[in-house]
């Protein structure tokens, strides 16, 4: 969950997320920081943002395991991003 900015910027200023004690919530992590650095998170459309936030948390993440793809909720983007890799 993203917390509101206090500067007024539209962008959160920290990413609040449970303690890391798995590989899948490691990746929705990712996902949730993705909101605040990855492309496209000021798009209207809210598939447009999550589906660049999973972007970002796959590009970024030191590991990648098949576990991690159960955190991605998008899964129309979910199948088209493995077949790539």
């Amino acid at each position: 969950m993203l917390t509101p900015s206090v500067r007024g910027t539209g962008v959160a200023d920290e990413v609040q997320i449970p303690p890391i004690r798995s590989d899948v919530t490691y990746a929705v992590a990712l996902h949730e920081i993705g909101h605040n650095l990855g492309r496209h998170q000021n798009s209207r459309r809210s598939i447009v943002r999550e589906v660049w936030a999973w972007r970002w948390a796959r590009t970024n993440a030191l590991i990648w395991t098949p576990r991690m793809w159960s955190g991605v909720a998008t899964s129309r983007w979910r199948g088209r991003e493995r077949n790539k890799h």
